[in-house]
């Protein structure tokens, strides 16, 4: 899926490179959209999007006719969603428009009734979010570099965080500053490069596990 944002980081003044240090988002409305699941028998429908969204579950049978299994009003409007194989989990992640916030993992069980609803501190500490979450204005896009699988044995909702990649986006965004940056704004920026270097030298991965019947994480690392 591809998002409907643009980060813009201006680079014309000194005073414009403090700005764009929480650089801008740039968001169309939302619109509703539809979703599968991996094996194309369930899709899932994000309707009236607005402040929150409505939510509709529906089954695909042989014949290509569709049935609905739930319909509810959800949390939020969210970024992505995934489908359980079996049609009896749901899994959202993000809101659109405002990333890493509220709402950035929810699961919804069977009947469309939330079981779990994590804000970004219950996934990763405030120094996995400084040191490996790229931020803008409006988002915090720690998923940039993610990857989200049901398990094999279908017990579990695995999210797999890169995070040397991650630094390595940092880096080349914060290189992007440097020209037009003052003397004290650039020794700044270069100290927070070398931080980041040392961070994309060395293999990171963070993985992280949601349990599909209780709601409960696993190898996550909640902020104090």
């Amino acid at each position: 899926m591809t998002r409907c944002v643009s980060r813009t980081i201006a680079l014309a003044t000194p005073l414009a490179v403090l700005a764009s240090l929480a650089a801008a988002d740039s968001w169309l409305p939302p619109r509703p959209r539809i979703f599968a699941s991996a094996n194309g028998s369930y899709g899932f429908k994000v309707l009236e999007p607005k402040q929150t969204a409505r939510g509709q579950l529906f089954a695909i049978d042989a014949d290509g006719k569709d049935s609905v299994i739930w319909t509810a009003q959800l949390v939020n409007v969210p970024d992505r969603v995934f489908v359980h194989g079996d049609g009896k989990r749901v899994v959202t992640v993000n809101t659109y428009a405002r990333l890493g916030y509220e709402h950035s993992l929810v699961l919804y069980d069977a009947a469309g009734k939330v079981l779990a609803d994590y804000k970004l501190e219950d996934i990763l500490t405030e120094k996995d979010i400084h040191q490996n979450v790229f931020q803008t204005a409006g988002s915090r896009w720690w998923d940039t570099h993610a990857s989200f699988a049901f398990s094999s044995d279908r017990k579990q909702f695995v999210i797999t965080l890169d995070w040397q990649k991650a630094a390595a986006d940092r880096i080349e965004t914060k290189k992007r500053l440097l020209s037009a940056a003052n003397d004290a704004q650039q020794k700044r920026i270069q100290q927070e490069i070398a931080e980041l270097e040392s961070l994309a030298s060395r293999p990171q991965e963070r993985v992280i596990k949601l349990d599909l019947e209780s709601g409960k994480l696993e190898g996550a690392g909640r902020s104090r």
